[in-house]
């Protein structure tokens, strides 16, 4: 038990001291498989369809197909007969087709999306003829169309057959079948990927995706491109579809195009299977801001010892509350937006790098939150505790001496909330409520944004090229 533990820590250093590297410091979601049972955040595929690559298994719902065990989430196929149901079926076609094997499918569609961010996952993959492991995320929205004009993002596949190597894949271009990939092939690193776990990585953001098996890096690709396959391409701009909320799925598939033209596998061949199963250790999801110096920032925020004296807000300018893309279940873009919390501990949509007083966002070197309301920071209160001296916007409910340095500002009040009328105005979102924003933005949810750059549309906060 000992040993385990040791190790675990080990890996999960080197795990962060990587996102630490790449400026991916905020942990906003994860799995590490600790509970007896498969959590709900993730969907249990019910399938016969094939996946559209004629594949040979039925994907079940069943505890031998997919379970917990020693930690760690197992996918596992089995050489079965197997007759699907209309009943539960998570597709539109092929449901209760028979195929000769089973085998088990997670996503994560309904509970967890992101856009952009560093996402790794731990895994001991299949050995086995015609085995086909898969780590891949799909979107969420079909903003441009389906499959895959809005885009397949493979993180690792690989073949039970050669278990030395894996492949990173990008589908877009255009609905099938006038669409098309791109990758640069099969990669490893030098060890048989069955016998042991690694950690399968994509960073993934405006700019750039990177693939790395254990940190090194195999496959890297500039976003900044057009991704269209022809003339009837159906993107507008650089780097779509890439832009949207994609989803987590992991599966364990059995045969299908993959293996190109080679026969399917035998009842005799699948005998020979040595690791018919992949095994899960963890999936993390990380976006870029936090502490780099130490660990990251988890999306649990943390407390600190009681000292008496009580911070006036609680300041979490890059923390990811919204561990899904949405805040309040308000979907947002997580490169610009952060789900911070407030003094109330309240979840509010702000610009990374502000704080959340009430339902407003401010500057911290500009301004601070005192009792719920905005103040200018020339009218912070100074604290000046018997004991200790603590930062200028800090007060205390203990006894201690509170100064302003000068007479306040004209100030309004929204919602209850006294705020500088000079930078703020009291806005209405579109649902009819008061949210304060700084001057010249505009309210969505809770949300405030620039007219210029953003619309809201549905409670959504989109960039104006999906507007």
């Amino acid at each position: 038990m000992i040993v385990k533990i040791i190790a675990t820590l080990l890996a999960l250093g080197l795990s962060l001291a990587q996102a630490s590297t790449n400026g991916f410091c905020n942990l906003v979601w994860s799995d590490e498989f600790s509970g007896p049972n498969v959590a709900s955040h993730w969907q249990k595929d019910r399938a016969c369809h094939g996946g559209g690559n004629n594949e040979m298994q039925c994907y079940t719902d069943r505890a031998k197909n997919i379970f917990i065990e020693d930690g760690k989430l197992v996918l596992k196929a089995f050489r079965e007969t197997y007759t699907g149901s209309w009943s539960g079926c998570t597709n539109d076609y092929g449901c209760d087709w028979t195929k000769p094997y089973t085998s088990g499918r997670l996503n994560t569609r309904n509970s967890a999306s992101w856009t952009y961010g560093r996402f790794e996952t731990r895994a001991k993959l299949p050995s086995g003829y015609q085995l086909w492991p898969a780590i891949w995320m799909m979107p969420v929205d079909n903003r441009y169309g389906g499959w895959a004009a809005s885009g397949e993002i493979d993180i690792m596949e690989a073949r039970g057959n050669d278990p030395w190597h894996t492949s990173g894949t990008l589908h877009h271009g255009g609905a099938w079948p006038n669409n098309v990939w791109t990758t640069t092939g099969d990669h490893g690193v030098g060890v048989d990927l069955s016998k042991d776990f690694h950690v399968y990585t994509l960073e993934w953001t405006r700019d750039y995706m990177k693939w790395y098996i254990d940190n090194t890096l195999i496959q890297n690709y500039d976003m900044n491109r057009w991704w269209n396959s022809s003339a009837r391409g159906v993107y507008s701009a650089r780097g779509q579809p890439f832009d949207q909320r994609f989803h987590f799925i992991l599966n364990l598939a059995v045969g299908g195009a993959f293996f190109g033209n080679q026969a399917p596998v035998t009842d005799a061949q699948s005998a020979q299977w040595a690791v018919p199963e992949m095994r899960v250790d963890y999936v993390r999801v990380y976006q870029q801001g936090g502490s780099c110096g130490g660990n990251p920032t988890s999306n649990q925020p943390s407390q600190a010892p009681d000292s008496g004296v009580r911070p006036t807000t609680q300041v979490v300018p890059t923390s990811n509350a919204g561990s899904d893309g949405r805040c309040n279940n308000q979907a947002y873009d997580q490169a610009t937006y952060t789900c911070t919390l407030n003094e109330s501990g309240r979840q509010v949509l702000c610009p990374r790098l502000h704080a959340a007083c009430g339902q407003a966002c401010y500057l911290p070197d500009i301004y601070c939150c005192n009792n719920g309301n905005l103040l200018a920071k020339a009218q912070c209160p100074v604290v000046n505790p018997t004991t200790r001296q603590t930062s200028a916007t800090t007060s205390s409910r203990t006894s201690t001496t509170v100064t302003a340095t000068s007479s306040p500002p004209e100030s309004g009040v929204c919602n209850g909330q006294r705020y500088d009328v000079t930078n703020y105005s009291c806005t209405t979102n579109d649902q009819g409520s008061k949210v304060l924003c700084q001057k010249g933005m505009q309210s969505c949810g809770s949300a405030c944004f620039n007219p210029n750059s953003y619309c809201c549309r549905n409670g959504g906060l989109l960039q104006a090229s999906q507007c």
